[in-house]
Order: structure tokens, then sequence, then C-alpha cells
């Protein structure tokens, strides 16, 4: 299906198959799908809709445990916190739609936010600074990754945090 079917479809979904919303709907789409082929050579892969049976597990499994750890920390009498923030450095590719996805799903983890992010660089806040936070965070991008066709065994090693 091709880029421009595809919001085409979306749109009629969202406006219920209103014809006068293509007014407004048909240029945007356009101005969308011109965009797109615009944009240069960026590697966005593939979207593999497969990959979503494993990656869905994951991600509710860790954003369970996560809340379950900020929970119990909030309410321990010691707060066993140690907030820090640390830089993330990607394996994605860059301009990859696969990077924004990853940098957002971070932050709807408990305990981590997204802070800033310069080229390759993600500022990542953490409640617990230390070498788990990290490894689970390079565990989410390897699942994003596969779910949008990106091979990460070419990164480089200058390229781990």
């Amino acid at each position: 299906m091709s880029r421009a079917s595809a919001l085409a479809l979306v749109w009629w979904i969202l406006t219920r198959g209103d014809w006068g919303s293509w007014i407004f709907g048909a240029p945007v789409i356009a101005a969308v799908v011109f965009w797109r082929l615009e944009e240069g050579a960026a590697d966005h892969g593939r979207f593999r809709p497969w990959q979503l049976v494993t990656f869905l597990p994951h991600f509710f499994w860790k954003s369970l445990t996560g809340s379950c750890d900020v929970a119990w920390r909030a309410l321990n009498p010691r707060m066993p916190i140690s907030p820090a923030i640390t830089p993330f450095v990607f394996r994605l590719p860059p301009g990859s739609v696969a990077r924004v996805f990853c940098a957002n799903c971070f932050s709807m983890l408990p305990g981590t936010l997204s802070a800033a992010w310069n080229d390759d660089t993600l500022l990542v806040h953490l409640l617990v600074d230390g070498p788990e936070p990290i490894a689970d965070l390079r565990a989410l991008e390897d699942r994003v990754a596969a779910m949008f066709g990106h091979d990460l065994n070419d990164a480089t090693a200058e390229n781990f945090s």
C-alpha cells in the first residue's frame, strides 16, 4: 500500500467517510507525501507490524515493573532514588522515524524521561542511575529497530554509551 493510500484510508476513517472533508484532507495528504519524498535519503526502515507481537508485551512488562518500582521508591520512607541525566547514543539511523518512536517510548516508561536531543545523543533523565536502566533502554532500542527493520549489528562500538 502506498503512503498516499494509507494516509487517505486513515483520513477516511477519522472523518467517518465525510466527502466534504476531502477539501481539506486531499491537499494535506498531498503535502505530507511530497514532504516525505523531498525529505532526503534518511533511512526510515520498513515498518514490520508483526514485530508488535514481541514489542508490545516487552513494553507493557517494562511499564508495569517500572511503575511498581517507582511506587515502591516513592512510598519508601528512605526514598531510595539517585536521579541522573545520562547520555544515550542511538544506534538507530539518523533521521529515522524509529529514533523518534524510541525516544518517545523512553519517556513513557516509568522512571525515565527524554530530556534533550542533540544529533545522535539523547539525554535521558533516570530516577535511578546505573547500568541496569541503560541496559533496559538498549533492549527497547533493539526491539524498536526490529519493528522498523533496522539492523543494529552494523552500529559501531563507539555508539554505545
